[in-house]
């Protein structure tokens, strides 16, 4: 009988030695999953005193490439996109009990101890709508929202930051050459017999890109590069996340410090630099998969109310952007950010395809020193997810 494709699912795990497989402890929930095994064939060109060109095949290195995409979910897409970057630094939240309100964008707390690092982090109470986030920080005591409280109170229970808060950066750490940590993949397809799965070992994340559209769900692709051929392995026993996928209507697009509320739809994408390193092992695996230089690309659809985008352009501004995905409140809040502190405009083009005139906008986030984790250096992004996912669990 065939195998089903409605019954695959995919598992992943972190590694503790690179490129020896490890049962999978997590499972993303996906609508695609591409794996394939590659095998560098070395042609036998001789010349024999005929007309045949090729007189053989010799196997050369092996290795794998892995594709997978689907919604944004807060908690599981922290795999590819920890993996990519490779230095974070995660915290909890925390609450207070002596938040005011006044029906405005302002919260203050004489306990809060509010510091520029709790920008972008959801903020819930009773009187403050689901899915605020705090825009800016005034000072210790002093937070603005992204939207206005609903009532007037003082002695207000608030808690800042989803349970776990995970801050993502390029790693760059000497130390290991700023490699990522490694993650093994399990790809349960429903074939038959006693090892049903395919495990791909050594895998490097080296592209991550997301998908908005105003109408529909948070959608990513990612792909890696694994460092052995795959190998089957037993079916595993799937669990699967209990919250939602993340839909783009929950946004707020942050241009030069201000809200936009004229974005439509739009795409960011992280790549890595990967090349694999060949020596002399008397085995045919690649010495490493590795991982170099990064850059940050995208796109945006601004819909025309006037030229302020054009003129980013044309001025070369390179303005802070940030891309806020929130949901939920509380102990169920779930965040997707995309932080850039430089981003600067390639092209704004004139798009009259709908009944509605609109500036294709295309981007690429410059090396600052702002858009940094623990490692310190340079950085072009800083990633951020709020989840319930305990430290320690991506990579």
């Amino acid at each position: 009988m065939p195998a089903a494709t409605q019954l695959s699912y995919f598992g992943i795990a972190k590694e503790s030695v690179r490129g020896t497989g490890v049962a999978a402890t997590a499972f993303i929930p996906v609508k695609t999953i591409a794996g394939e095994d590659v095998v560098k064939y070395l042609p036998v060109e001789v010349l024999k005193g005929a007309f045949p060109k090729v007189y053989g095949e010799v196997q050369g290195y092996k290795n794998t490439v892995l594709e997978i995409g689907g919604p944004v979910f807060a908690d599981t897409f922290g795999w590819p996109l920890a993996a990519v970057l490779g230095d974070i630094t995660t915290t909890t939240s925390r609450s207070v009990s002596d938040g005011v309100l006044n029906s405005t964008t302002t919260v203050t707390s004489a306990t809060a101890a509010f510091v520029a690092g709790d920008v972008g982090k959801s903020i819930s109470a009773t009187g403050i709508p689901t899915g605020a986030v705090i825009q800016s920080v005034t000072n210790g005591t002093t937070v603005v929202m992204s939207v206005a409280a609903t009532a007037t109170a003082s002695g207000v229970s608030v808690t800042i930051g989803p349970p776990d808060w995970h801050v993502i950066n390029v790693n760059n750490t000497a130390a290991g050459s700023g490699q990522p940590t490694s993650q093994t993949g399990t790809d349960y397809y429903n074939a038959t017999g006693g090892s049903p799965a395919r495990q791909y070992a050594g895998l490097q994340w080296h592209e991550v890109q997301v998908k908005f559209t105003a109408e529909g769900l948070l959608e990513h692709t990612s792909k890696a590069t694994g460092l052995v051929p795959s190998a089957q392995v037993a079916k595993p026993s799937q669990s699967f996340t209990t919250v939602n996928p993340t839909p783009t209507w929950t946004g707020i697009v942050t241009i030069g410090g201000t809200v936009i509320s004229t974005i439509a739809d739009g795409d960011l994408t992280i790549t890595r630099t990967m090349e694999l390193v060949p020596a002399l092992t008397g085995t045919q695996q690649y010495a490493n998969v590795w991982i170099g230089e990064i850059t940050c690309k995208g796109k945006l659809t601004a819909i025309v109310a006037d030229d302020t985008e054009l003129t980013r352009m044309l001025n070369n501004t390179q303005p802070s952007l940030d891309l806020n995905f929130t949901q939920g409140s509380g102990a169920t809040s779930q965040q997707v950010i995309f932080h850039m502190t430089n981003a600067a405009y390639l092209k704004a083009k004139l798009n009259r395809g709908k009944q509605w005139v609109a500036y294709d906008v295309e981007f690429e986030a410059v090396g600052n020193s702002t858009d940094v984790g623990a490692s310190g250096g340079f950085g072009v992004v800083t990633a951020k997810l709020g989840n319930s996912i305990v430290s320690g669990t991506y990579i």
